[in-house]
């Protein structure tokens, strides 16, 4: 156990005796700074970067893919609405295909919707990577 005398002593000098070591707080005062800086470089600097090559290498090809999986919802959903008529004994025209069109391109707004947040996404990426690389070639 130390003595009254002694922890003043640490406490004026700025240091915590922590299992027999000796830790200075200004130095861990600087340590912790240097980690905040750190992180907020990578939030602000490093990770929209890193969002915007992945968008240009590799979104692009899950916006693709996303393009095929909404074509293909609406040609099953297309299959599936005039198999009902069908077998409900309908006979399909141009009217009712006209029809099971206008009700399919409601169904799949969100869809849509979906597809350009994912379009506008990639286009930001590409803004942000081009304005990086303009400022690289400026500095």
């Amino acid at each position: 156990m130390q003595s009254y005398e002694q922890e003043a002593t640490d406490h004026q000098s700025n240091g915590v005796q922590l299992h027999g070591h000796q830790l200075d707080l200004d130095d861990l005062r600087e340590q912790l700074a240097g980690l905040i800086e750190q992180q907020e470089n990578i939030e602000t600097h490093q990770k929209p970067m890193l969002m915007g090559l992945y968008n240009r290498e590799i979104g692009i090809f899950e916006f693709k893919l996303l393009q095929h999986q909404v074509e293909r919802q609406r040609l099953m959903r297309k299959v599936e609405l005039l198999t009902a008529r069908i077998n409900r004994g309908e006979a399909v025209d141009d009217s009712i295909m006209m029809a099971v069109d206008a009700k399919l391109d409601r169904e799949l707004i969100k869809w849509r919707k979906k597809m350009l947040e994912r379009e506008q996404q990639l286009q930001e990426g590409e803004r942000l990577l081009n304005s990086h690389q303009a400022m690289s070639a400026e500095e």
